[in-house]
């Protein structure tokens, strides 16, 4: 008897549809357990402690306003002092009992000379950026055919009430600061100590969480452009010895940052951070500073085995390098 190679045929293609469907049934199962999965993660984490730290900055922020005053409570929350954590008004109040006899007029000058918003406009885009979130989230879940309200109940959460996302009310707030007078552009904005009287203790910047560093950054960025970007022509002054910095970097870095991020970031790093009692990062060891160097360098021109042979250096030396993000 012939072999039926046309019926081996056809039974290999039912064989692999049989196997196909299953497969794309199993694929559908994990995307809507990974889309549940985000849909109560958001809802049942990510959301509760948003709207706790929003809690906690409204109460520093109307505690310190109510002892120190308005400015001061701005201030701190442009600062980025004002974090959501629940004891911001007790540091907060400890840096300022060391002397309370601050300089108001320098207070105001620098509110005055930075475009920092109000309390209220930076709460308003904070609650903006996490409703995006949302409607991200449910899109994704009603998408893929998630009911709401059968959502909402596997949840917890009531469902005949509206879930608001706008930000509630609160105290009336300073107004935004005015136009700079030209010759703020000139003159060098005053200081944590110089306001305040206090140095405090130093805090690392990177020791900080993206949410708390973005404003922090912000804040220095609105004070480098009074104080230096020209407001005509948009170009920004820079010093003779950070031009002469940024022209000796290598090729290949230069490339990837414009002189005016340059000249950013060394203020950022080197006059925004300890003028307002932060440190870029915590003090590192020779060795940790000179390989990062060196790594730096050796990426710069795709020698990666080389990097390799540093860290294994560092590693026989007795560094732990995850804990120097090597």
């Amino acid at each position: 008897m012939a072999i039926d190679f046309g019926r081996m045929a056809r039974g290999v293609a039912t064989g692999y549809l049989s196997a196909k469907i299953a497969n794309t049934e199993a694929n559908d199962r994990l995307k809507e357990d990974i889309i549940r999965q985000s849909g109560e993660n958001f809802y049942n984490n990510t959301l509760p402690e948003f709207q706790k730290r929003e809690k906690n900055r409204e109460n520093t922020y109307n505690q310190v306003s109510k002892i120190y005053g308005n400015d001061v409570a701005e201030y701190f929350d442009q600062s980025g002092f004002i974090t959501g954590q629940a004891n911001d008004f007790s540091t907060i109040n400890d840096m300022l009992s060391e002397n309370d006899n601050f300089n108001r007029d320098k207070l105001k000058a620098y509110l005055e000379a930075v475009e920092g918003g109000t309390y209220s406009s930076r709460k308003e885009k904070r609650f903006s950026s996490i409703a995006d979130q949302e409607k991200f989230v449910m899109g994704n879940l009603t998408k893929n055919g998630f009911g709401t309200n059968t959502l909402m109940s596997q949840l917890g959460r009531d469902t005949t009430e509206e879930q608001p996302m706008a930000p509630a009310e609160t105290q009336a707030v300073a107004p935004v600061p005015p136009e700079m007078a030209e010759d703020t552009t000139t003159t060098k904005l005053p200081s944590f100590a110089e306001i305040f009287g206090t140095t405090s203790e130093d805090r690392v910047f990177k020791d900080l969480s993206r949410e708390d560093q973005m404003p922090i950054r912000n804040r220095a960025l609105s004070e480098f452009n009074a104080l230096f970007r020209d407001e005509l022509t948009g170009d920004v002054r820079v010093a003779p010895a950070v031009k002469d910095a940024y022209d000796n970097l290598p090729e290949p870095q230069k490339r990837s940052v414009t002189l005016s991020q340059f000249a950013f970031d060394n203020y950022f790093k080197n006059t925004f951070l300890p003028d307002n009692n932060y440190t870029f990062e915590k003090s590192l060891p020779a060795d940790i500073i000179d390989a990062k160097s060196l790594i730096n360098q050796y990426r710069a021109i795709g020698d990666e085995d080389t990097v390799k042979v540093i860290k294994q250096r560092l590693i026989d030396a007795g560094y732990d390098i995850r804990d120097y993000n090597l």
